[in-house]
């Protein structure tokens, strides 16, 4: 297949998908991203400051959220080569070297971005598969070929034998491991890849944030977005059972 000359990409997570993490990525320090600064609500009279209160918060949006796709507006770059890549693997939190963090961490989240991954789609995870697995992070070019688009190598896939290969929508969080189940020396920046199903549990989990901030009268302080990451076990149609992230807010450790 002439398409499969690209250098093969970091694989990240496994859920129903056939493939696995593979290589070792060290993690170095880096300066974390500035807080984002406060905007000070205008003075109100005490009568109306409940109603006020409420129509301010409409028009608000929680901290996470704001931090999608923060390190591209800053004009930040990253690397794999800089953050270690965490996943859920075998019903635990694992890094890249298939090191255990157990099944619960804390991490305060720097940045998130989508991924997209393009893949054969098999059932079971072969050698081959996992060679020919590429990602990308506008959905449209391979990000190690940009010439290439996700839907030519998936097209080319499909020739070589591969009738269900597909490109699936993922994500990445980055940021700083404040605290874990078990201890792994080294590891300090880390890159979450979340499955289609952990980022469905992301995308719920920010939603949920935002009514917080916007309803429930909670307050979202720059310093302290720490996200508690925990392995759920969940079963899908075909009665597989697979593990994904879940995600709630946690005090710094």
């Amino acid at each position: 297949m002439a398409l499969r000359n690209e250098t093969t990409a970091q694989v990240q997570e496994q859920e129903t998908q056939p493939w696995e993490t593979t290589g070792y990525q060290a993690a170095v320090e880096q300066t974390p991203a500035q807080a984002t600064e406060a905007i000070a609500a205008p003075a109100v009279q005490p009568q109306a400051a409940t109603a006020v209160a409420v129509n301010l918060a409409i028009g608000q949006v929680c901290i996470l959220q704001q931090m999608k796709d923060l390190f591209t507006r800053m004009g930040k770059e990253w690397s794999w080569k800089t953050y270690t890549g965490v996943n859920v693997a075998g019903g635990a939190i694992k890094t890249s070297a298939k090191a255990s963090l157990g099944n619960r961490i804390k991490v305060r989240v720097l940045n998130w971005e989508y991924q997209w991954m393009s893949h054969c789609g098999l059932a079971q995870p072969t050698d081959e598969s996992k060679e020919l697995v590429r990602y990308s992070r506008d959905g449209v070019h391979l990000e190690k070929d940009s010439n290439i688009t996700c839907a030519d190598w998936v097209q080319s896939l499909k020739e070589d034998g591969y009738p269900n290969a597909r490109t699936d929508k993922r994500a990445v969080i980055l940021g700083v491991l404040v605290d874990s189940e078990r201890k792994v020396e080294g590891v300090r920046y880390v890159a979450i890849s979340l499955s289609p199903s952990s980022l469905n549990n992301w995308l719920a989990f920010v939603e949920q944030r935002n009514l917080d901030i916007q309803f429930a009268g909670e307050i979202d302080d720059p310093m302290k977005q720490v996200v508690e990451m925990s392995v759920e076990s969940v079963t899908n149609k075909q009665k597989q059972d697979y593990s994904v992230f879940s995600f709630n807010m946690a005090e710094p450790a």
